[in-house]
């Protein structure tokens, strides 16, 4: 089985081949219908053929048959992000943060929810999804002080959003200086630095 799993995932991931992948897939859960790996790659492949309804379907199989294990539910939260439910998105990432104590995958979980709360709102309509966002990077960033998939360009909305937000709003004073220096203040203080 876990050849058929390895092939789908060739078929699926360096030739886009979901159709092949699909046949490996079918044949270890006709196998082992409790298979949650194999659910969980074919949602995959079931999304690249925007087949969405079946990609959720499968994720659930997932996270049902690998109770406790944050891969499948963080999994469906990265669905969920890239289709733009970040509402989802943001639910699953944190039931995913519950079922683990790695630090390291923590410190990745927390990135991709802050980008999701970052995304929540990108009209600025509230400052609370923002300060979530930097809190997540934040603690991010506590935990792993030089996580691989952050970046400044992450910080850059949810501080500006911010920062305009708490100065329409007079919750805040730039006083005398500049505005980009009390955005980069402000910033500072938010993660910790």
């Amino acid at each position: 089985m876990d050849a058929r799993i390895s092939r789908a995932l060739i078929y699926l991931d360096f030739f886009g081949l979901s159709e092949y992948a699909f046949h490996d897939l079918n044949r270890v859960i006709e196998i082992d219908p409790e298979k949650s790996l194999a659910y969980s790659i074919r949602a995959r492949a079931y999304s690249s053929f925007q087949d969405f309804d079946k990609a959720v379907a499968g994720f659930g199989k997932a996270i049902l048959f690998a109770e406790g294990d944050h891969k499948p539910i963080y999994e469906r939260g990265c669905f969920y992000a890239g289709r733009g439910d970040y509402h989802n998105a943001i639910s699953d990432f944190t039931e995913s943060l519950n079922c683990t104590q790695d630090q390291i995958v923590r410190a990745n979980i927390l990135i991709d929810r802050g980008r999701s709360y970052s995304n929540l709102d990108l009209n600025n309509k509230t400052a609370d999804v923002h300060y979530k966002a930097l809190e997540d990077f934040r603690e991010a960033l506590q935990i792993n002080d030089s996580p691989e998939t952050l970046d400044s360009a992450d910080f850059e909305i949810p501080a500006l959003l911010l920062a305009m937000s708490e100065l329409s709003t007079g919750n805040a004073e730039p006083s005398r200086r500049s505005i980009p220096s009390w955005i980069k203040g402000r910033f500072g203080r938010l993660i910790g630095k």
